[in-house]
């Protein structure tokens, strides 16, 4: 392949990876049957977030793409809300203080558990149940694939070869109290979701994995709920 050609792969590499598009947290993304509680309990639920346990190690090693005979670049993001570059898009719209807070609160009123429930920073919980959210990890791995061919690597694309794959990757602490500050219930929502990424598919869904994880944990961590706060017959 000519000298030439060469600026032009460069150009096709940079410009399928990670282009400007910015994703969001969209919730719900109704990939998961919604559970329907049997009884529907009255209280208020003040649904909010607690400490950030996070690590905040954030790696990009995509560069390693452009060596010769290396298979692919990677990303390891601990917070990726906080970072750019991904395999197909750029950025990453999410806020961890408010959005997985909202989004507990509003499975606990679509599946009528506790159709008063409601999102706060911290106050209005007087009287009111309080359902804690806590980050435990809530993490990106990324690969990027040049198939060892450095920036000629995207040619094989357009063959229809997968561009990059990643994993999103999970895991909240809940933990739900009566007011008087007692714990009713407590669990882990966790969970990874993993993609391939192609030219034909895929492309831009980097990180819509987080919002399914946290669909399915949320329907599968209700009956729990509603068998702790249901009154023993």
């Amino acid at each position: 392949m000519s000298a030439r050609l060469l600026p032009a792969c460069l150009l096709i590499a940079l410009s399928f990876v990670s282009c400007g598009t910015t994703a969001g947290w969209a919730y719900p993304p109704n990939e998961t049957p919604v559970y329907s509680a049997q009884d529907s309990h009255d209280q208020r639920v003040a649904v909010m977030m607690g400490s950030d346990q996070r690590s905040s190690k954030n790696s990009n090693m995509f560069a390693m793409y452009l060596i010769p005979l290396v298979p692919w670049g990677w990303m390891e993001y601990e917070r990726p809300e906080v970072t750019r570059m991904y395999n197909t898009v750029a950025e990453y719209d999410m806020d961890i203080s408010k959005h997985p807070a909202l989004a507990v609160a509003e499975d606990f009123k679509r599946s009528g558990l506790f159709p008063k429930a409601f999102f706060t920073y911290g106050g209005d919980t007087d009287g009111a149940w309080t359902c804690e959210v806590t980050p435990q990890r809530f993490a990106y791995e990324g690969r990027v694939y040049s198939y060892g061919l450095s920036v000629f690597g995207p040619l094989l694309w357009f063959l229809g070869l997968p561009a990059g794959e990643n994993t999103c990757i999970v895991e909240f602490q809940l933990e739900l109290k009566d007011p008087d500050g007692d714990i009713v219930w407590t669990g882990t929502l966790q969970g990874q979701e993993s993609v391939k990424n192609g030219l034909y598919y895929n492309w831009g869904r980097d990180v819509e994995g987080f919002t399914v994880i946290f669909e399915r944990e949320m329907q599968r961590l209700l009956p729990q709920i509603e068998a702790a706060v249901t009154p023993k017959a």
